[in-house]
């Protein structure tokens, strides 16, 4: 086991140092969060931190938020002291949720098996998901627009955390 864990440590230490160095050259790099925080949540615990590439400093995190504004019931936190470059965007609360107007909770999106994981039929082509992985897309987009309008990667982390604690300080 302690081989294994030395093996694991050494691929984390090269992918953070791999996106260390994408970071120095201009790139924007978002990650999900995680979603493994159903059972803090249950026992009233703050949320878990963000896994790994996400809770590096190069990396801007993204957790998941549900239909009322409020982290999703799985979702890890975006960010840990003293880092501060996370945000949360709309990812959905569980399979089977609704919002307060009867929709999905959940964002939606083409899936092309014919057949759920569950087994289930797949007959619209359509499916609703949840997850920090389904809200990272959302600030991928953003990020991506922003640099397409000349702003630099480290502007727009700046500029979408800055944006995340303002919402935080109006609660």
């Amino acid at each position: 086991l302690n081989g294994v864990m030395r093996v694991l440590n050494h691929v984390e230490e090269g992918l953070r140092l791999l996106f260390e160095s994408l970071q120095s050259h201009g790139a924007l790099i978002v990650a999900a969060a995680g979603n493994d925080s159903s059972e803090a949540f249950e026992k009233g615990l703050p949320p878990r931190p963000p896994r790994a590439p996400a809770r590096y400093e190069s990396t801007l995190s993204v957790a998941s938020l549900n239909s009322n504004f409020a982290p999703s019931k799985f979702a890890n936190a975006a960010n840990i002291p003293p880092f501060d470059a996370g945000v949360a965007t709309f990812g959905g609360e569980s399979f089977n949720a609704t919002s307060a107007d009867g929709r999905p909770d959940a964002v939606r999106g083409l899936y092309l098996s014919p057949l759920f994981p569950t087994g289930e039929q797949n007959t619209s082509g359509w499916a609703d998901w949840c997850g920090s992985s389904f809200a990272t897309p959302i600030v991928s987009a953003l990020g991506a627009h922003l640099i397409a309008q000349g702003w630099s990667a480290s502007n727009v982390v700046i500029r979408l955390s800055a944006g995340s604690q303002e919402r935080r300080s109006e609660r």
